[in-house]
């Protein structure tokens, strides 16, 4: 029986690393220049903008050269509590396999997606919704496959995150 309690157990923990993985990945067109580092240790660097979508679970920001994609650090620190190893009761290999799972998937989450700064000629808020302008007119937006709870993610911040967002980048261009 614990085996099988395991078994839902991990199936559970099988969906959840492939919802992360849909929205970590859905971002990636095949035009886009978008590049997926993996969390790290290291503390992250000073951000010179950020700002959270509605629901508070991706934030966007922008660090020295280039747009930042990741999950929230209040959605992360849920997510961390949900997977703590402390809580897993099952026993023997199902809960050893139950602890592995859950600290590979806590480990993979804190990365991020970034797209070069300097690849955007403009930037502007159309409709609610944050569009980037580049200057090769072949690329598609950075991360325009990307949803937050089934909304596109650039119609995910309010009005006034997005128009601040576009702000920075209009008064900070970066391919100049």
């Amino acid at each position: 029986m614990p085996l099988r309690r395991g078994s839902a157990l991990l199936g559970g923990l099988k969906a959840l690393v492939l919802v992360a993985l849909v929205v970590i990945v859905g971002g990636c067109g095949s035009k886009e220049k978008v590049e997926f580092s993996k969390a790290s240790a290291a503390p992250r660097g000073a951000e010179d903008i950020a700002i959270v979508t509605t629901d508070g679970g991706i934030t966007m920001s922008i660090r020295s050269d280039s747009i930042r994609l990741r999950f929230s650090d209040s959605l992360l620190t849920k997510i961390n509590k949900d997977l703590d190893t402390a809580k897993v009761e099952e026993k023997g290999f199902g809960g050893e396999i139950a602890k592995m799972v859950k600290k590979q998937v806590a480990a993979s989450l804190g990365g991020e997606m970034s797209t070069p700064l300097g690849d955007i000629e403009d930037a502007k808020v159309e409709s609610g919704t944050i569009v980037f302008v580049y200057a090769d007119k072949s690329k598609k937006q950075p991360f325009g496959n990307t949803k937050s709870n089934d909304k596109p993610l650039m119609r995910s911040f309010s009005q006034a995150d997005a128009e601040k967002f576009v702000a920075y980048i209009k008064a900070h261009p970066m391919n100049k």
